[in-house]
């Protein structure tokens, strides 16, 4: 196979163009049976047309497959299955082809393997490693949920699941953003560490990601994301044989987890699916609206409406002055919007866990859920995320279930960079030694944690530590942990919402953590590879500026 680079899709395949024809000479077992993914997306300086093209396979010079696809706009793919002769053969000739208009077409994760791969669970050949889940919400406050303090009655069904599952209820990201947590979250590494700052960088080449250490393990690795910052523009999809980025309803999105899943070759699963469901622009669909509107007093005016409002406020484009009247009001009507669809990314997650039930993922598996960071509403005189690393910004829900996870919950204090080493330690593999955070399966003990704003200007971008109850805000650069320069300094257990900084009063033991944790920081600032730009075309920085990054 190839990598396909498409528009939307990408991972593992054959790249083969209308009117092109490739071979391969192959052996396969008795009882054998070819699965793969037909893929096709339009061209994007070709105008809109009626289009179609045909995807035809041959096995020793007869039809084995033949499917047509209308080319779409957004891009189209189908999963199949095809037996092969039941006697098997020591060496047979796979062709693969595909003919019509002109478009990019291709043969995706093609695999030939048993035909008979009974249920999850249940394989013919007995035990195998567990079926790993992420679901992410993206920008999704914890406090949107009672588990977390949340007051609003918003999240039934994650609420039901955290009360299921192994919880942690003191969990942190490691940014205010997305594109550095992923980073952090797909390799076991800090966002610095990874070369990750500001929305311009690329997850280089020479760090090896979970999806390739399962992948390695014989995992069948899937990614369903909400593209944006979550796309092979950012080397997002190292690792995952596929990898479907585009952003769509919860519904698609559950119908894109569910075809993956369905198209079971025997395999344990690796699926990670992130959503932008709770970012901006915030959306609430009718049914909430009908149902939660008077309660919450949701608006009906346009959240892009709202922010543009709220930017004409203030001359600063990242740190807005909140502290008029008006843009007080402003905050909290697009807080309603946004927690309004907090509820409709429940019932998407509802959809989805019902799914992963039907399918037998969590006896077979474990589901884990969570978030990537935060979102502000005026609390420090911000909105929307990438400030600096206030609670509102990277408290974050992080729970998981399924096959031998005890249910309780767990008090220490847990982060995002222990996600890597969790799922590696779920599939019974060794965690690399180079990797920093701990399996939440075998978190026993009180640690700092640490989390990073990530702006690419390192004088103003702030880090946060947090030990125990108490926290630091300092600065991302070494000079400034040598200097002992803070920004702030909170008791969370007296201060949770982190009113009073403690800078201000003669309060000794801020230098003292400083003093104790600023060898680990300045490590965890280092980077262990060379910065990459990313490759952004056009379109993809429109979908950026969508999603509220550069405007």
């Amino acid at each position: 196979h190839w990598r396909l680079i498409g528009n939307r899709f990408s991972g593992e395949g054959l790249p083969i163009w209308p009117g092109a024809r490739w071979e391969r000479r192959v052996p396969f077992a008795a009882g054998s049976r070819l699965r793969f993914a037909t893929v096709v997306e339009r061209l994007l300086d070709l105008p809109e047309a009626e289009r179609s093209v045909q995807f035809r396979i041959e096995l020793d010079g007869q039809t084995l497959f033949e499917h047509e696809e209308v080319v779409e706009a957004d891009g189209a793919y189908r999963w199949h299955e095809v037996e092969l002769p039941p006697e098997g053969r020591r060496g047979a000739t796979l062709a693969f082809e595909v003919r019509g208009d002109l478009a990019y077409t291709a043969f995706a994760a093609p695999v030939i393997g048993p035909a008979d791969v009974g249920e999850r669970g249940a394989r013919p050949w007995g035990a195998t490693r567990p079926d790993l889940v992420v679901f992410l919400a993206d920008t999704f406050r914890a406090d949107n949920m009672a588990f977390y303090g949340g007051e609003l009655e918003l999240t039934p069904a994650l609420d039901g699941f955290f009360e299921r599952a192994l919880a942690f209820p003191r969990a942190w990201s490691v940014s205010t953003f997305t594109l550095p947590a992923h980073a952090s979250m797909f390799t076991g590494l800090f966002p610095r560490q990874c070369a990750a700052g500001g929305v311009g960088r690329s997850l280089p080449d020479e760090l090896t990601t979970v999806a390739e250490h399962l992948a390695r393990q014989g995992y069948r690795t899937g990614a369903i994301t909400d593209a944006g910052l979550v796309s092979q523009a950012y080397h997002m999809e190292q690792g995952f044989e596929w990898f479907d980025e585009r952003r769509l309803d919860m519904s698609a999105t559950l119908e894109r987890a569910r075809d993956f899943l369905a198209c079971d070759d025997g395999r344990p699963v690796f699926l990670w699916i992130q959503t932008y469901r709770a970012h901006r622009p915030y959306v609430v669909s009718e049914e909430t609206l009908h149902e939660h509107g008077e309660r919450l007093s949701l608006t009906t005016r346009d959240d892009v409406e709202l922010h543009r409002e709220l930017r004409s406020l203030s001359q600063d484009e990242r740190v807005l002055q909140l502290r008029t009247d008006r843009g007080r009001e402003l905050a909290t009507e697009i807080e309603r919007v946004y927690r309004g669809g907090a509820i409709d990314l429940d019932k998407g997650f509802a959809r989805t866990h019902a799914m992963l039930v039907d399918q037998g993922l969590l006896e077979s598996g474990v589901l884990l859920v969570t978030s990537d960071h935060g979102e502000a509403f005026g609390e420090h005189d911000e909105v929307f995320h990438m400030g600096r690393v206030y609670e509102e910004q990277i408290r974050i829900p992080l729970a998981l279930a399924g096959r031998s996870i005890e249910p309780r919950v767990n008090e220490h204090a847990a982060s995002l960079i222990d996600l890597a080493p969790t799922l590696l330690d779920l599939a019974g593999l060794e965690v690399p030694s180079n990797w920093l955070g701990t399996s939440l399966l075998r978190l026993e003990q009180e640690r700092p944690v640490f989390a990073f704003q990530c702006d690419l200007d390192l004088e103003a971008s702030t880090l946060a530590i947090i030990d125990a109850s108490r926290k630091l805000i300092g600065f991302e650069n070494t000079d400034a942990l040598e200097d002992g320069d803070l920004w702030a300094a909170f008791h969370l257990g007296r201060d949770p919402d982190e009113q009073k900084n403690l800078l201000d009063t003669n309060a000794a033991w801020p230098l003292e953590v400083l003093e104790d944790l600023r060898g680990p920081a300045a490590v965890f600032l280092s980077p262990r590879v060379d910065a990459k730009d990313a490759t952004i075309a056009p379109e993809h920085l429109q979908q950026l500026e969508d999603l509220g990054y550069g405007n």
